[in-house]
């Protein structure tokens, strides 16, 4: 049975995260609209370039044994 994956991807700009009280680089996101199976958070993915971020979540679906497509808006 094949799943779709949603998700957002997108670039952020450098910002100030004052959870931890540092600057966030710049970096490409990819962020799932809603947790995957096992998981109760919805994963997101970060990189440098718009592929190195896809393929993180490619690589980390494949890791958890899961199979679809992964659908970016």
């Amino acid at each position: 049975m094949t799943q779709l994956f949603k998700a957002d991807c997108y670039f952020q700009q450098e910002q100030y995260n004052p959870r931890i009280r540092a600057t966030v680089p710049p970096a490409w996101v990819v962020e799932f609209d809603c947790a995957l199976p096992n998981t109760n958070v919805p994963p997101v993915f970060y990189g440098h370039s718009r592929k190195e971020a896809i393929s993180n979540a490619i690589t980390v679906l494949k890791s958890m044994g899961l199979t679809g497509r992964l659908i970016l808006n």
